[in-house]
């Protein structure tokens, strides 16, 4: 017997055509097929949902990063400082308002940074107003 012959019952010599295909016996009978057409509708389809994935996760992490502070604090007249061992906000405060308030600065310095209290940590960055 040669390649591409069977032994059929009652015939000799049939030939397989070429395109079959032969499914084990685990295999579903009903396997989906897809076309090229289809294949492109699923792997467009597949990489549009990972850009909007990505997309949303950059979204999220540009948002988180402007949180607490100014958008634009230089322009503002801001500038951002580093908390020395031993600061606290009243001397940061005392630093920058010349005649004015202290108080005031500080309520700024409070208000600009989003503080939820006036204890400072050492190493702390700080959003205060600059010197007029």
């Amino acid at each position: 017997m040669s390649v591409g012959e069977c032994i059929v019952p009652f015939r000799t010599g049939v030939r397989i055509p070429s395109n079959i295909v032969y499914v084990s016996e685990g295999a579903s009978p009903m396997a989906t097929k897809l076309t090229a057409r289809g294949r492109n509708v699923v792997r467009g389809t597949a990489v549009a949902s990972l850009l909007i994935v990505i997309g949303a996760g950059f979204s999220a992490v540009g948002n988180a990063s402007e949180k607490g502070v100014p958008s634009t604090p230089a322009s503002m007249g801001y500038v951002q400082v580093v908390v020395a061992p031993g600061e606290t906000l009243w001397s940061l405060a005392s630093m920058v308002s010349g005649s004015g308030s202290v108080t005031a600065v500080e309520q700024e310095i409070v208000d600009a940074n989003q503080l939820s209290s006036t204890d400072l940590a050492a190493g702390d960055r700080l959003w205060v107003p600059s010197k007029a």
